[in-house]
């Protein structure tokens, strides 16, 4: 994988909580980039899953909370039209 590919992924992981293996990783993968320039595949593989774990995660909270608002204002719409009709 280019080196630009893994800075942006760690860039990325670095925006979010991250468990103390999540930081070791990160901090194991950003001196072997340092020193060698390159990392072994399978940590690649696992700093990308990670990054999807956490942007899958962030996305389903941010859609799951649209919807709840989205039900809330619907709610809110129904409730009054049904006062409006009542009080006409």
């Amino acid at each position: 994988m280019k080196k630009e590919k893994i800075r942006c992924i760690i860039s990325g992981l670095k925006r979010f909580e991250l468990t103390e293996s999540e930081t070791q990783l990160i901090c194991l993968a950003e001196q072997n980039l340092n020193q060698n320039g390159l990392l072994v595949e399978k940590i690649e593989s696992i700093l990308e899953w990670i990054y999807s774990q956490k942007t899958e995660f962030i996305r389903n909270s941010v859609f799951s909370l649209l919807a709840q608002e989205q039900e809330r204002h619907f709610s809110y719409e129904v409730m009054s039209n049904s006062l409006a009709r009542r009080t006409a």
